[in-house]
């Protein structure tokens, strides 16, 4: 079922427009968290590191709101600025605002054709006077963390579809508990007609 929610969403995701946070985030359990054995050998082999390398266990994940709007999550490499920059080129139309906190891979978008404003969460900004927040993406971040939480821990193969049946839950928020059901037998029974 979470096969067919994530290739429904990859295929029926529209361009981004109007007002659109952008943030990158982890996925995954921190160091510290993990078991004594794991964490020794893990040292042992030299994979620990300090500040965001010290992520390098965890998945790079990129998101869009588009305020009052969707969500649109993509597992990444890396977040460094040609890979999110080549997201938000593609997914993100040009005419929109593109705001973001002060992460070096969003500088230049300006020079793109986009609106651009950062919040700088180093000096305690995370809301300016006209509206200008990424506060609609990092509440889906804690969202999506919070719900992975009940699993106690996903496979990494499997870890993509569960975080986009919860970017389909957000986006069909609106939807009744019955209209919900009704997208998702349409999706599976469509999913399977696109399989045989």
């Amino acid at each position: 079922m979470r096969e067919a929610i994530y290739r429904y969403e990859e295929k029926e995701m529209e361009k981004f427009f109007g007002i659109v946070e952008v943030d990158e985030t982890y996925i995954g359990p921190k160091f510290k968290n993990r078991r004594k054995k794991k964490r020794n050998f893990l040292k042992r082999i030299g994979v620990v590191r300090r500040g965001r390398g010290s992520k390098i266990l965890q998945q790079p994940t990129f998101g869009m709101y588009q305020r009052n709007g969707k969500v649109y999550i993509k597992f990444v490499r890396d977040v460094e600025k040609k890979t999110l920059q080549d997201i938000i080129r593609g997914r993100i139309d040009l005419a929109s605002d593109v705001y973001s906190d002060t992460w070096k891979s969003y500088s230049g978008l300006e020079q793109q054709g986009y609106r651009h404003e950062m919040i700088d969460h180093g000096n305690e900004e995370y809301v300016r006077d006209e509206g200008i927040h990424i506060n609609g993406i990092e509440g889906f971040w804690g969202y999506l963390k919070e719900r992975l939480l009940k699993h106690h821990g996903v496979a990494k193969k499997n870890l993509i579809y569960y975080v986009k049946e919860l970017e389909f839950r957000f986006n069909y928020r609106h939807l009744s508990t019955e209209h919900s059901m009704n997208k998702i037998i349409n999706i599976l029974v469509n999913s399977s007609s696109c399989n045989d």
